[in-house]
């Protein structure tokens, strides 16, 4: 399958490769098979095509392929793209045009068509200067154009084809025996009578032909018709990286697309490949595509030839590339460091350089090493891990500051990043860089974790291990918590002290990722210790300080929170995406340490409930993490673990850097890629630009010098959205309120009906699901019973749902359950939909239905009419009443309002001191009218034991009719 860029950070990250080929070769059951990496080939052009303009593409049936340029049809050579010159009697002549017929080229001259294929047989003579584009069929039929008409070449001779349509410029193509022509954005075939117009469209393109359909090329995406009829096969296809199509070229596999920034690769399931900027092509401005038979693809740009080749490696192959290059390119005093080239392209005028993170990102370079060693028993990878740590210990010993890790060190006058930052070392020939922050702790105390449990072998190498941890951690207690610098202050981001901690709302992600992080340091330096103060200061902070709940919070209570600033720096506009990094790193010590296993659960569901809301992005650490954590979502995983979706699976084999670093957004919203230094040719690997080997995508934009500074990465405003949590500004919600805090008590003692499974599965699972698949909802609060929160929790993990929640105590009566609910929902909210968790029938039909109709009136009510003859009775023995049947309703959920409609409603019961069991009553009480929304299928209640048999039975038949559907 052809591929690009991995999401996120990951694919800019070797040591990431090397990390999870090693573990997946440890996991049982898992073979290391064979896949296709996608890498880029970019040639050299030859002195004499220099500034020559590139027009066309070819590549035969033996792979061989042919530009057509002002100065010559040129071919590949090697590396370099060059005049063809060897067929002696086409040298120096110009070309008009060139194309394909029966896999051979043919060239259109001043005078003549031909080929040299064919023994050379194929020759036409033509009048001199006339025609400029031409398509051969595969009877060798020839279609000819000249600015004023066209003509068709036979064995008979030729013959002029009457083409009155005003054009500067046609594409011709052959096709199943047939010409067809794109002029003026309209499309003719040829026909007995001469053209035949078959579809007229708007700021047409290019064309590309599979089977009986034409792929048409727009300025606003490609469509598809079906070639006998004109009519449309394939709706536009708009959801693009970038929607100005220059060209197509169908395969077995899916689309290419060449745009005016970049080439995509389009798959049937909708999944899309995005190749653009200086890593992949010498100039974004695609010319034309050609697939070649191997299933390589050929890209021609303004700027020159290139090709993305797939090679078909391992993903210990593909670690072991990655291994070898950094150990090779990368080492500076045992950091993994940063490769920066003075020549863009040449190698030899590689230096390496100092970073701001050159502890983190060789933290984790180290712990791919231990990893490997543990999964391959190669000692030269343990080595490997025990250079680096000498270079993380040093951190701390270069200046006079116990317990303290610099940044980074280097000889004295050779520094390069942020100069303002860094100090003289007590040995004037070394220079350290201060204003260390959390991510560097983070990613230090993942490594020592890694190193002390998989690369010591000797009670000295613990004992080593153990010192370096400990002098941070007594600088941390030493300091309140703090980390601190020089200047005997703490430093920008080097702060865990609840005094900072708790300053922020529960809503902002730092307040939650602190705590996670203090207490992970703490269980860590108490197992390897022992010392009584650090288990002592992580239950204070945990039972005392509010970490406990900060770090069970859930990430779906985060929101925009703007206001709440530290050193004019707004933690509340944003969500800070490098944060997740950290949080999934982190969560390796803060659960496989954990004082009980009471909090391993809890941290456990902790990091599911994050994995959750970001699996979205499906970033393969985020799995490796919680997979290696024991997290439940993936003990329970559905589906065996595909090695091609790690991060040494088919993303960069190669890495020149020659762009932005900045991962690309979802394909739909795929920015401009930025413009990039100019690179010498040839395939990456060998001739890269490399640059950050170890920096991800998603470096920390804060104002540390990390990133330049802190930059938005996604403008939060309401809450946060399954999808990539961003809700543009202005726009209204839906939210669903399910009240699952009942006591239940017609069912039996002892027994929560929500949790009795039906239909293999609890009740409350089925009833969550189907608000969850409601493209109408955007969120939900779910009311639950005190104490039953993790199990909603550990539900949630388990199932994998999509949309954002948030689990809210019941109160005494049904009442204050849905005005605990109510106050739950983010601000914004618009309607709410408040529904019973007992009610697992419901359809996203009457969802979408019941909001319709309270958008419209203010309150909905779902609803069936009566079907029995109902009687009243005041003794409850004698009929008193005939009510007429035609008048009744039972009333259902979802009971559906505006929100400010609901909330005045509940406030009158609440004055009047009045209960009511029914949410729609409450609207009585302000005059408010319920608009009646008839339920057409059953929804039932399950209220007592006989009801389990009545939804079983209706979800099963439910199922059926989808599986029928879907059948069909």
């Amino acid at each position: 399958m052809p591929g690009g860029h991995l999401p996120g950070w990951t694919r800019a990250v070797p040591w990431l490769g090397v990390w999870l080929a090693a573990w997946t070769a440890a996991v049982a059951g898992v073979r290391d098979v064979p896949f296709q990496q996608p890498v880029s080939v970019q040639y050299s052009t030859h002195p004499d095509l220099l500034s020559a303009g590139w027009k066309k593409l070819v590549v035969d049936r033996d792979g061989r392929a042919y530009v057509l340029t002002d100065r010559g049809v040129a071919r590949v050579f090697g590396d370099t793209v060059a005049l063809d010159r060897s067929y002696r009697p086409l040298a120096g002549r110009q070309a008009r045009d060139i194309t394909l017929g029966n896999g051979e080229v043919f060239h259109l001259l001043d005078d003549e068509f031909l080929s040299n294929g064919f023994a050379g047989r194929y020759v036409g003579a033509l009048p001199r200067g006339l025609f400029r584009r031409l398509a051969v069929r595969d009877d060798f039929g020839t279609l000819l154009a000249s600015p004023t008409n066209l003509a068709v070449f036979t064995v008979s001779g030729l013959t002029e084809v009457p083409f009155p349509v005003p054009r500067a410029d046609e594409k011709l193509y052959a096709w199943q025996g047939r010409f067809y022509v794109l002029a003026a954005d309209q499309i003719f075939r040829l026909g007995l009578a001469g053209m035949e117009l078959v579809h007229r469209g708007e700021q047409i393109t290019a064309l590309a032909f599979r089977g009986s359909e034409i792929l048409v090329g727009t300025r606003r995406g490609y469509y598809g018709l079906n070639a006998d009829t004109g009519r449309i096969s394939l709706p536009l296809q708009e959801r693009l990286p970038v929607v100005e199509i220059t060209c197509l070229a169908p395969t077995a596999t899916g689309v290419w697309g060449g745009t005016t920034r970049g080439v995509f690769f389009h798959a049937p399931s909708g999944a899309m490949r995005y190749f653009a900027s200086k890593r992949w092509l010498p100039n974004d401005e695609v010319v034309d595509l050609a697939p070649d038979p191997r299933g390589d693809l050929y890209v021609l740009t303004g700027g020159g030839l290139a090709k993305i080749e797939f090679l078909t490696v391992t993903l210990a192959e593909k670690a072991a590339h990655f291994d070898h290059k950094i150990r090779d390119r990368h080492i500076r005093y045992g950091f993994c460091a940063e490769l920066r080239l003075r020549t863009p392209g040449d190698p030899t005028s590689a230096e390496m350089i100092d970073t701001d993170n050159d502890g983190s990102w060789s933290s984790y370079y180290l712990a791919s090493q231990v990893f490997r060693f543990a999964a391959t028993g190669d000692e030269a990878a343990r080595l490997n891990a025990w250079q680096t740590f000498e270079a993380l210990e040093r951190l701390q010993a270069i200046h006079p500051i116990e317990g303290f890790p610099a940044r980074t060190f280097e000889r004295t006058g050779f520094k390069v990043s942020d100069p303002d930052r860094w100090r003289v070392a007590p040995d004037p020939r070394w220079e350290w860089k201060g204003h260390t922050s959390s991510d560097e702790i983070t990613a230090q105390t993942f490594a020592y974790a890694v190193l002390y449990e998989l690369g010591t072998r000797t009670p000295a190498e613990k004992a080593r291990l153990t010192t370096a941890y400990d002098r941070i951690l007594t600088h941390l207690l030493r300091h309140n918590l703090y980390l601190v610098d020089a200047d005997n202050q703490p430093t920008l981001w080097g702060r865990w002290n609840p005094e900072y901690v708790n300053r922020y709302p529960a809503t902002i992600g730092d307040r939650r990722l602190n705590s996670a992080q203090i207490i992970a340091f703490l269980q860590f330096g108490h197992r390897l210790t022992g010392k009584p103060a650090y288990r002592d200061t992580a239950y204070d902070l945990l039972q005392h300080q509010g970490y406990f709940a900060n770090i069970t919070n859930s990430m779906a209570n985060l929101r925009a929170t703007p206001g709440f600033t530290f050193r004019g720096i707004d933690l509340g506009d944003e969500w800070n995406h490098s944060d997740d990094l950290l949080g999934f790193v982190n969560a390796w010590t803060l659960i496989r340490y954990a004082f009980t296993d009471d909090l391993r659960r809890h941290f456990a569901l902790a990091l599911a409930d994050h994995w959750n809301l970001e699996r979205v992005e499906l970033n393969p650490l985020w799995n490796f993490m919680l997979a290696m954590a024991g997290a439940p979502a993936v003990r329970r995983r559905r589906r065996p673990l595909d090695p091609a979706a790690l991060p040494a699976g088919p993303g960069h084999l190669d890495r020149p850097e020659l762009a932005s670093p900045r991962p690309h957004p979802p394909a739909a919203q795929l920015p401009k890629p930025a413009d990039a230094r100019t690179a010498a040719p040839g395939r990456a690997p060998d001739h890269a630009l490399e640059r950050q080997p170890v920096h991800a995508g998603r470096r920390r934009r804060r104002a540390d010098g990390a990133g330049g500074g802190r930059v938005p990465v996604a403008v939060l405003d309401g809450p946060l959205s399954q999808d990539h949590r961003v809700r543009r500004r202005g726009e209204h919600m839906n939210a669903a309120v399910i009240v699952a805090a009942g006591q239940g008590k017609r069912m039996g003692p002892g027994v929560d009906k929500l949790f009795l499974e039906v239909a293999g599965r609890p009740v409350i699972a089925h009833t969550w699901a189907r608000f969850d698949a409601a493209a109408c909802i955007d969120e939900i609060v779910l009311v639950v019973r005190a104490g039953l929160e993790p199990d909603f929790a550990e539900l949630a993990a388990r199932e994998g749902w999509r949309k954002p929640f948030r689990l809210v105590p019941g109160g005494a009566e049904r009442q204050d359950s849905v005005g605990n609910g109510l106050a739950a929902l983010s601000a914004g909210t618009r309607l709410v939909a408040i529904h019973d968790g007992a009610r697992p029938c419901v359809s996203e039909a009457l969802i979408a239905a019941t909001l319709a109709a309270a958008a419209e009136t203010g309150a909905a009510v779902a609803a069936q009419r009566v079907t029995d003859t109902i009687k009243e009775s005041e003794d409850g023995i004698l009929v008193s009443g005939h009510p007429e049947r035609r008048r009744l309703w039972a009333v259902q959920t979802p009971q559906t309002f505006r929100v400010e409609v609901i909330r005045r409603a509940l406030e009158a019961v609440r004055r009047q001191g009045l209960q009511v069991t029914d949410d729609t009553a409450a609207c009585a009480l302000i005059g408010q009218p319920v608009r009646l929304v008839e339920s057409p299928d059953p929804n039932p209640k399950v209220t007592t034991p006989a009801d389990l048999d009545v939804v079983a039975l209706r979800l099963r038949a439910g199922a059926a009719i989808l599986a029928l559907a879907g059948a069909g």
